[in-house]
């Protein structure tokens, strides 16, 4: 039908302006769809990707996938063996001097104590003959020498 022939057909009857108005507003609305055709053809590669890229139901189902990966991704770190591994090293580089003379010091300077604080003759003979056989034994062995293993 031709737009001519559509407005006199919009025109026509004894009561034709209620007719002529809703014959006016299908006349815009074609022509806006006409022009809106016009204006831009998308193919159906373009619109998919277009209503891929803005679908909340696309989005959310994304979104529960990678939860869903995650799930998955614990569930076999649950199964799969777990290995630790720990370690120590110790090198000693010299040898060590022990001097054994020192050890015995604190107990003969007790013994001095005791010796020159003591009023029996006896116990001061044998607090001194203990303190004469701690230094000899000290002075005796000498210091301790730890070596290295080669």
């Amino acid at each position: 039908m031709r737009l001519s022939r559509f407005t006199s057909w919009c025109t026509a009857g004894w009561r034709g302006a209620p007719l002529r108005f809703g014959c006016a507003a299908a006349v815009a609305l074609t022509s806006a769809v006409c022009f809106a055709q016009a204006e831009r053809v998308l193919t159906l590669a373009e619109a998919l990707r277009i209503a891929r890229a803005q679908s909340r139901d696309v989005a959310a189902a994304r979104s529960r996938k990678e939860q869903v990966d995650t799930g998955i991704q614990q569930a076999w770190s649950a199964l799969l063996p777990t290995l630790s591994a720990q370690g120590k090293y110790t090198h000693n580089y010299k040898g060590v001097v022990l001097d054994t003379s020192s050890f015995n010091q604190g107990v003969l300077n007790l013994a001095e104590a005791i010796r020159t604080t003591a009023n029996n003759p006896g116990k001061v003979t044998a607090v001194s003959a203990f303190q004469d056989s701690g230094r000899q034994s000290a002075s005796a062995g000498g210091p301790v020498v730890i070596h290295p293993l080669d």
